[in-house]
């Protein structure tokens, strides 16, 4: 019986074993895959995340792609912030930023988008096409000019010609009368010898008169082509130019400061030390208007503003706000294009200031179109853009015939262009290039000579070294 129970027991604890070892089994497959799982569901979550990602990255190329073309909800100012994240859409904003500088010139901050583009460059055109007509017009006109007084100069040439073949033909019977003399006294041998010389003078005085007559109508040509240029150069001086108008107004004038804001700025192609003469306020033709102050841009704020000293004030008429300001040598918007000829001496030392002068003009934005260099080589062409031929001292008789046919051939085109000619001093004053300090006259009637006993001339560095050289004022 004991057996038995021995042998029940035996079983049992077999079957507890078997029993044991299978729920450990079964438990250890079980937390194997509940780590699978675990494991599946991280990286689940991860993708999740990283999808998460990419959607958003790609609902902001959208936005921003929608903001330049004028959609869309999201501000520049948005844009910019996000910008670094996204090194593509980085790239295509530079590109807009860059066509809104350049194309988008007059529209509002928030008109600045690709479809609004079309229509200012087309504005542009259409405005460039109407000062194209102009200009065809008054090139017709003054070709038509030309043409009259030409035929006109051309029928004094044929009448000079005309004596000149009368001359030639009197010459030739003349000269037919000789010989006929000659073949007469070799036949009549006993003729006196006094005869043939008379008939000898008298043929060399008939060809030396042609000869003179010749070279008369030869002078009088030259003196006609002259004339022809002349006329070409008065028709160009005499075309009627249009009355000034202001390029801004002063919108903000501090006395104690020394210093105004002006309405003009980088999109206006505006540059630091661009001087403005300053008139008052209502001036309608500043041609006939009074100067009451000169300013100096010495900051450009931004696209439409600017920081200028005041350079010439006069304190019993200072200037304040709304005042007009305006510059011979600037246009809003544009860039100052000139064309440099002859050799430059400022300070009259003997030697070139060419550089120095293609310094200010370059510091000031203006661009060289093209110019005959100190040696006579030719850089560059006149266009219709350039507005001043900028003319040093003319080569004389000892200059090379190169260099004197290079300086006559750009004065030329510049008169076919219609080109205005300026010497070198008179441009720098345009431009506001002077040898004096700031003036503050004291009253409406204070005298110049007062001024220039309380303010003495001085040298900026990086001039000329000679006294009497100037430079913009600072």
């Amino acid at each position: 019986m004991a057996s038995r129970e021995n042998q029940g027991m035996q079983v049992a604890l077999i079957l507890l074993a078997l029993t044991t070892i299978g729920l450990m089994v079964t438990l250890y497959f079980f937390y194997a895959s509940a780590e699978e799982k675990i494991a599946e569901a991280r990286n689940a979550k991860e993708a999740t995340k990283a999808a998460q990602g990419e959607r958003d990255k790609a609902l902001f190329k959208v936005q921003a792609l929608m903001f330049m073309i004028g959609k869309g909800d999201l501000t520049r100012e948005n844009v910019v912030q996000q910008l670094p994240s996204d090194p593509e859409i980085q790239a295509i904003f530079n590109d807009y930023e860059r066509d809104m500088k350049m194309y988008g010139a007059g529209l509002k901050a928030d008109e600045l988008n690709y479809p609004n583009l079309p229509r200012q460059i087309i504005a542009a055109i259409q405005a460039k096409n109407s000062e194209l007509v102009v200009r065809t017009t008054q090139s017709t006109d003054l070709a038509k000019q030309i043409d009259d007084v030409t035929k006109q100069e051309q029928s004094k040439t044929a009448i000079a010609i005309k004596g000149q073949q009368d001359s030639a033909n009197t010459l030739a019977a003349e000269r037919g009368q000789f010989n006929a003399k000659i073949a007469e006294v070799q036949t009549k041998l006993t003729e006196s010898f006094t005869k043939i010389q008379q008939v000898t003078a008298q043929a060399t005085q008939a060809q030396q008169k042609a000869v003179a007559q010749v070279a008369a109508a030869d002078k009088e040509v030259k003196s006609l082509q002259n004339t022809v240029a002349s006329q070409k150069r008065k028709l160009l001086d005499n075309q009627p130019k249009p009355p000034k108008t202001p390029d801004g107004q002063v919108t903000l004038a501090n006395a104690e400061g020394n210093y105004v804001l002006i309405d003009i700025g980088e999109s206006d192609n505006l540059n630091v030390r661009t001087t403005f003469n300053v008139y008052e306020a209502g001036d309608i033709n500043l041609a006939t208007a009074k100067v009451k102050g000169k300013i100096e841009v010495i900051k450009v704020i931004d696209d439409h503003r600017a920081q200028a000293r005041i350079v010439e004030s006069n304190t019993g008429d200072p200037i304040l706000r709304g005042d007009l300001v305006y510059s011979e040598v600037f246009r809003r918007g544009q860039q100052l294009h000139v064309a440099l000829a002859g050799f430059m001496d400022l300070n009259n030392d003997g030697l070139s200031d060419r550089e120095y002068i293609r310094n200010i003009l370059l510091a000031n934005g203006a661009a060289i179109d093209a110019e005959v260099r100190d040696d006579g080589t030719p850089v560059g062409r006149l266009t219709d853009e350039t507005q001043y031929l900028v003319l040093g001292e003319r080569p004389g008789a000892e200059s090379k015939a190169e260099y004197r046919n290079e300086f006559s051939n750009m004065s030329r085109a510049a008169t076919d262009y219609g080109i205005e000619e300026v010497t070198v001093m008179e441009l720098l004053r345009l431009m506001g290039w002077t040898t004096e300090a700031r003036k503050v006259s004291l009253g409406r009637n204070a005298s110049e000579a007062a001024d220039a006993e309380s303010f003495q001339p001085r040298r900026p560095p990086g001039a000329p070294g000679a006294a009497g050289v100037g430079a913009f004022n600072n």
